[in-house]
């Protein structure tokens, strides 16, 4: 999707749901990046983009004092929210946040995601008809592809999403397993940030778990079984590399390495 009309002076905000526990690396939005938290780099990230406020919710003390030293809000909120969805939820409700306001939904494991990619999203979001803007872009290997924990998603000629899973998809029914590979166009990966308004998100909310969302463990797939309509821009240079586990850290360490070295 190209943007046909770039506001860059769009009002959004940047909301960052990060709660402290994590069941595959314990206390992630702390861990250390070359003397820099997690968390507050993606902090960083959020400001850098032009957000008119960036709102860190979360359910820890220690969370809230990593990030006190930057130009953002911290909101805390229940410990018991069963997604990152409803914590943001909560937090906007607390912020007092009109129904109309733009936000942008950027996970706390974020590290390398570009400031750029943050906006552009909320810059579609306030030009579209669609109910929610996300990303998707290439895949960089065949093995990503098959991975269950990188997302694909199928879209519309028009790049609204139709479907999102694990699985692969499409699925070439008569070359199957051998026809996937990064030069087959059809697979897109998906960035799991979103953008949409504050009101918005209070109906998706309380609607409640689905089916799908329940057998995919894929919270977007609400909005689609909602009825809602999803655009998806999109960017091979959003940086997007999330933590989930202690070896994806070690991947992000040895690309700012590279980094600092070039």
């Amino acid at each position: 999707m190209t943007l046909k009309k770039e506001n860059k002076d769009i009002n959004f905000w940047v909301v960052i749901p990060a709660r402290l526990k994590s069941t595959r690396f314990p206390e992630k939005m702390l861990a250390n990046i070359f003397g820099k938290s997690m968390i507050s780099r993606v902090v960083e990230k959020a400001i850098i983009s032009g957000a008119s406020r960036v709102i860190v919710a979360t359910d820890s003390e220690k969370i809230k004092r990593a990030i006190s030293k930057y130009n953002a809000d911290c909101i805390m909120t229940s410990e018991d929210h069963p997604t990152g969805s409803d914590r943001i939820c909560e937090a906007l409700e607390k912020a007092g946040a009109d129904s109309n306001q733009v936000i942008v939904n950027l996970q706390g494991d974020e590290p390398l995601i570009s400031p750029d990619t943050v906006k552009h999203l909320a810059i579609l979001k306030a030009n579209c008809l669609e109910d929610v803007t996300t990303v998707v872009s290439k895949f960089e290997s065949t093995e990503e592809i098959v991975d269950p924990n990188c997302v694909k998603v199928v879209t519309t000629e028009g790049d609204q999403a139709l479907y999102f899973s694990r699985a692969i998809i499409p699925f070439n029914r008569d070359a199957g397993l051998a026809s996937v590979n990064t030069k087959e166009s059809s697979y897109l990966k998906h960035i799991g940030i979103y953008s949409f308004y504050a009101g918005s998100l209070k109906e998706y909310v309380a609607n409640g778990e689905c089916n799908l969302e329940k057998l995919e463990k894929l919270e977007q797939l609400r909005w689609l079984w909602m009825g809602k309509k999803i655009k998806v821009l999109r960017d091979n240079f959003s940086g997007s590399t999330g933590v989930d586990t202690e070896e994806d850290l070690k991947k992000v360490e040895s690309y700012l390495t590279k980094l600092k070295n070039n």
